[in-house]
């Protein structure tokens, strides 16, 4: 089992909470759309601003990458019948076509998505829950394993939890539609915290089941399901 994986996602929320609540702050002074971009000009220099809104728009286009790449591979796991960068290919065609077609059609794709999402981890949940029940995996509901190993190094743990910063990049995209938003200054700041908390325990409850029913991840090599 992948032992203190739990403690490093408890320590990458409460810190990206922190994050969240600078955010909180920054739209109550500057209600506007721009993100870090316009905290940075209008709180420090606009030449800072201006180098903060190019790195802002790495994030922007790296996220996008990140994800194509994750549903090509994930995809000829399951139809191996077309390579990675197909399928990678296949769905910046069809996000790509979604987006053209304007800003309802992508509200509803998305909502139908975030369904899906809860609908499969809902089912996720009650399953592993059943299963530990029934003495699968750990054949316990109950471990701290997961969130503390008196074996392991703290180093690797803050090393961990940097590089789980990255499942949190995008929840900052909640202030670039302040301007469109009745009373932005108190509803914006509850929407990023919101945002954050509810990512973050879902992170945390999945990846805690998933380790207890099923702790031995080393022997989990092949993605491709028989049949």
């Amino acid at each position: 089992m992948r032992t203190e994986a739990e403690f490093k996602r408890v320590l990458t929320l409460l810190t990206m909470l922190f994050t969240a609540y600078s955010y909180g702050r920054m739209v109550k002074a500057y209600p506007y759309a721009g993100s870090a971009y316009t905290y940075a000009q209008k709180s420090l220099n606009p030449h800072i601003g201006f180098c903060a809104g190019w790195i802002l728009l790495l994030d922007y286009l790296f996220l996008p990458m990140l994800n194509y790449l994750v549903s090509g591979i994930y995809l000829n796991a399951e139809f191996p019948s077309l390579p990675a960068w197909a399928w990678s290919l296949l769905v910046i065609i069809i996000v790509t076509l979604i987006n053209v077609r304007g800003i309802k059609l992508v509200a509803g794709v998305n909502f139908a998505l975030i369904a899906f999402q809860f609908i499969f981890i809902t089912a996720f949940i009650i399953l592993s829950i059943k299963g530990l029940l029934t003495g699968e995996g750990a054949g316990t509901l109950f471990s701290t394993l997961p969130f503390f190993n008196p074996d392991g190094s703290v180093s690797l743990v803050f090393s961990g939890a940097a590089i789980l910063c990255l499942s949190f990049l995008g929840f900052d995209a909640v202030t670039t539609i302040s301007e469109e938003t009745v009373n932005a200054k108190k509803i914006i700041p509850r929407a990023i915290f919101l945002v954050t908390i509810i990512g973050g325990v879902l992170f945390i409850v999945i990846s805690y089941l998933g380790q207890l029913i099923y702790p031995d991840y080393m022997s989990f090599n092949d993605l491709i399901l028989p049949g």
